[in-house]
């Protein structure tokens, strides 16, 4: 993104158990020069705070995971990037607009970003439909209402 003239602040958040990853994304951040524009923020106790101001989610994984924090991010519209897995491939087919990359593909998931980021206003707008799928699908008035009907 810097390469091609994009103005950006990437955050990476969640837990830095991984003391040697840390250590080399550490060392890539200082070697490229990025220290003013990527920040290890690690875990944050106002994440709905933070989800409102945030534009772009990158799931880093590119195995199956939890999608929770994924789940919370559409809440918010901010636009949802994550490889192919089991679990964000079934957001998709529900009706969700996010932005799927082949596991793995580094180069295509960096297009994908650049993409997202070049047409942000325009994708903010298309990801709109989420906020409401979120509440249809992930509720818990919804989810209570379901399970008041088991138990009656």
């Amino acid at each position: 993104m810097v390469l091609k003239g994009v103005g950006f602040q990437f955050d990476i958040l969640g837990g830095l158990e991984n003391i040697k990853c840390v250590s080399a994304l550490k060392d890539e951040i200082t070697a490229d020069n990025l220290a003013e524009r990527v920040h290890m923020r690690c875990h944050i106790t106002d994440v709905n705070g933070y989800l409102q101001t945030a534009d772009i989610f990158l799931f880093p994984g590119a195995g199956e995971g939890m999608p929770n924090a994924f789940i919370e991010a559409m809440y918010y519209n901010v636009v949802c990037i994550s490889y192919e897995n089991a679990v964000f491939s079934e957001f998709s087919r529900m009706g969700f607009y996010i932005h799927i990359v082949n596991n793995g593909d580094k180069d295509r998931l960096s297009e994908k970003l650049f993409e997202v980021a070049e047409n942000l206003k325009i994708e903010k707008e298309k990801a709109t439909v989420n906020v409401n799928l979120v509440k249809k699908y992930f509720e818990i008035e919804r989810e209570l209402a379901d399970w008041d009907k088991v138990f009656v």
